[in-house]
């Protein structure tokens, strides 16, 4: 659940309750996650009364920043002049109307639209008249509280400045949707995640220290950190890069910066495959290849995947070296079948008939395969197989 700000949607302020503007916070009691008020039985004060007495509602899910991780502030819309389509009860509910009538007023399901804001920073105000030290932008989320008391904020003064409240709001919105209920099912009826891929270029940075005006090096690429900096004539915005003319530059704030950087400031990255390459003639990666060798399937139930005919009896022994013996015994150690695999042999595995060497197929039970790699090591194996009685009726 996402803690909220619910916005007025209704246009026409004389019929929105309380007379809230359009994109304002409504003007209803915050609700708790059951959507109960403070007038109401079984109201949870600690939800319903988290960051405000009014126009807060909880939202049921979350959003994620993917590219920093960071959990995001979220806002949702109602209509309160459309409470026949769940727009006045501070829920997030939509219906499946989306209009009175085939090109009738639209309903848009009583307009529950959706809100995410981005976290672009932590600008604040300086003692402002309503707002004090508090931010003036929308934060990683917080439960809402910075987004609740700008809005707040616009509601309680007619004058310019409640432009600035709001427009300090909604400059980070990032995302908006228009939700309906699918018809014929529920809110909330099933789990939904929607995923957003916004192909973005690489910011500029720079790699060096700091360079001071006077230290420039002709030729040489900058880039402003902090800024803007004027040099050769032409003003550098934060975030740019330029390449040096002569020595200096200016600049009309404190704190401006310029960094020595490379590659015009694009970013620049390095990776090798060391780790990853092919090693040859390898004695520890020969023996922890040993560990692959299997017998499959292992256990046999009278059939494998790699009989074709009914007279078919087959198992494979796999991830065999090009070179190697493979002696299968019995429990008592009884040599019942020895195969060999020669050098030419490209293939990764052996298949085994499951008979002993004299071509006789073996009894039902427990095995030992002992697979011997010259000049590396050996892999005992263990396996058991249920043998099947040959189906004479089928020839």
């Amino acid at each position: 659940w996402t803690r909220c700000p619910v916005l007025e949607m209704q246009e026409e302020t004389a019929l929105a309750i309380g007379g809230a503007i359009k994109l304002n916070m409504r003007s209803s009691l915050s609700v708790d996650k059951n959507g109960l008020n403070s007038s109401q039985t079984g109201y949870n004060a600690s939800e319903g009364g988290l960051n405000g007495a009014t126009g807060m509602g909880w939202f049921p899910g979350y959003a994620i920043n993917l590219e920093t991780g960071e959990r995001l502030n979220m806002a949702f819309g109602e209509d309160s002049w459309l409470s026949a389509e769940n727009g006045a009860d501070m829920k997030w509910n939509p219906t499946d109307n989306v209009a009175t009538t085939p090109g009738g007023d639209l309903l848009w399901g009583g307009k529950h639209y959706i809100y995410v804001f981005g976290h672009n920073g932590d600008a604040q105000y300086v003692n402002d008249p309503i707002m004090g030290n508090e931010l003036n932008d929308i934060p990683r989320y917080d439960e809402g509280k910075v987004m609740h008391d700008l809005l707040a904020a616009a509601a309680a003064t007619t004058s310019n400045t409640s432009d600035g409240y709001k427009r300090n709001v909604f400059a980070d919105a990032m995302w908006v949707n228009i939700p309906m209920l699918r018809s014929g099912h529920t809110v909330l009826e099933t789990d939904v995640k929607i995923r957003l891929r916004v192909t973005k270029a690489y910011k500029k940075y720079g790699t060096g220290d700091q360079v001071a005006s006077g230290s420039l090096v002709v030729g040489g690429t900058y880039y402003v950190e902090n800024g803007p900096v004027t040099h050769n004539g032409g003003s550098k915005a934060i975030g740019n890069s330029f390449v040096a003319a002569n020595t200096t530059w200016t600049s009309t704030i404190s704190n401006a910066s310029v960094l020595a950087t490379t590659n015009n400031a694009d970013p620049t990255y390095e990776f090798n495959t060391a780790d990853i390459g092919t090693v040859k003639e390898s004695a520890t990666a020969a023996k922890s290849a040993l560990d692959l060798i299997n017998i499959v399937p292992n256990p046999y139930y009278a059939y494998s995947a790699y009989e074709e005919k009914t007279e078919d009896f087959k198992v494979k022994i796999t991830n065999l070296p090009r070179t190697c013996t493979i002696s299968i015994y019995t429990l008592n150690g009884t040599l019942v079948r020895t195969l060999k695999k020669a050098d030419d042999d490209a293939k990764a595995s052996v298949d085994w008939d499951m008979k002993n060497q004299a071509r006789i197929p073996i009894a039902s039970g427990m095995y030992i395969i002992h697979v011997d790699v010259p000049n590396v090591g050996e892999k005992i194996l263990k396996w058991f197989g249920v043998m099947r009685p040959l189906d004479l009726e089928a020839y």
